[in-house]
């Protein structure tokens, strides 16, 4: 299982910066959300091995969509001497509330079986989708009229490696 999610993610970051051109960030960003969302319902219904294998595969890439998008974002919106705390509270919201959502899985899958803590990912996932629908699909222009060079065309590796040479964090 942890080998099919890792190549899922091998699969996401080499296709991540391929869909973020074609699509956009915010279209990207709705495709992650939807795609992450099904995964998680589909493991609910049919949790049998091959079928969870394959699901997580698909999670793991739809993961690593999200992270380039996101990642891309941050770096263009945020500016230059405010990236390092936008980016620790964007992790601190992140991996803050794993815990919590390990615990509330937990207590979910006691009670209710363990396909629950799988639908109820699913569902609140579909219900985070309006949340995206304002997100601009574009970059934006930068004053003279050309798109910021880190847009989310760029892929992981090409991010970090121009935030090296800026002086930026990465991450």
């Amino acid at each position: 299982m942890l080998v099919m999610a890792a190549l899922g993610s091998l699969s996401g970051a080499r296709a991540a910066a391929w869909t973020a051109r074609r699509l956009g960030t915010g279209r990207s960003l709705v495709v992650s959300v939807t795609v992450s969302a099904l995964t998680c319902l589909v493991v609910a219904v049919v949790p049998r091995a091959p079928v969870v294998a394959a699901m997580l595969a698909a999670n793991s890439a739809a993961v690593v969509l999200w992270n380039v998008c996101t990642v891309s974002l941050r770096q263009r919106l945020a500016p230059p001497d405010m990236l390092g705390r936008v980016t620790s509270g964007y992790r601190l919201a992140a991996w803050g509330t794993m815990p919590l959502g390990a615990a509330l899985g937990g207590t979910l899958a006691r009670h209710a079986g363990p396909d629950a803590p799988w639908a109820a990912a699913g569902l609140l996932l579909l219900g985070c989708l309006p949340l995206l629908r304002g997100m601009p699909s574009a970059p934006p222009k930068r004053a003279d009229g050309s798109s910021p060079a880190n847009a989310a065309s760029g892929t992981a590796a090409n991010t970090a490696s121009d935030d090296h040479t800026r002086g930026r964090p990465s991450g």
